[in-house]
């Protein structure tokens, strides 16, 4: 019930098209809201003290920006129907928003510790890749490749193998 959320370590909320909306509460936890009947849908445990959010068709895109996300910096992506995880996105980012189908990932900026210059990144969102795993597929490839480029430049095979399996 609402009631128990409380509205402490800055509340976010960003509303979705089709009458939900996510609201960040209790330093971290992340609800899916109902906003015709006013009632939480899901509630996803905490991960980070801090997100920045952003909704694209029925997605919900979060990034941590704090030392408490440990091995799993990047975007974390989850469903808003089933309030289930569907993705880890290998992005830096500390503050992320979307328009359209395009995702701007913006790093540290200076003013906040980061380097001199604001580092932001676009990237184009594929929900059906999100959704059946296919971008993590891409991802492998990718990397295997880069692999197998390092291979042959430096005849090193455990590195080669090693890189190949930091894709999962």
């Amino acid at each position: 019930p609402l009631e128990k959320i409380k509205t402490g370590c800055q509340p976010v909320i960003e509303q979705n098209e089709n009458d939900r909306a996510v609201l960040i509460a209790n330093c971290g936890e992340i609800h899916v809201l109902d906003l015709k009947s006013f009632s939480v849908v899901h509630s996803i445990r905490r991960y980070a003290l801090s997100y920045s959010v952003a909704i694209h068709d029925g997605l919900i895109f979060t990034t941590a920006n704090d030392q408490s996300a440990g091995d799993h910096n990047g975007i974390v992506v989850f469903d808003m129907s089933t309030g289930k995880e569907v993705a880890r996105l290998p992005i830096s980012a500390s503050t992320i928003a979307i328009k359209g189908n395009i995702l701007l990932a913006a790093g540290t900026p200076a003013f906040a510790g980061g380097p001199g210059s604001w580092h932001m990144e676009t990237y184009q969102i594929d929900t059906e890749a999100i959704r059946n795993g296919r971008w993590q597929e891409v991802n492998v490839v990718q990397q295997c490749r880069q692999a197998a480029v390092q291979l042959a430049d430096t005849k090193d095979l455990y590195g080669a193998i090693s890189l190949c399996k930091q894709a999962g």
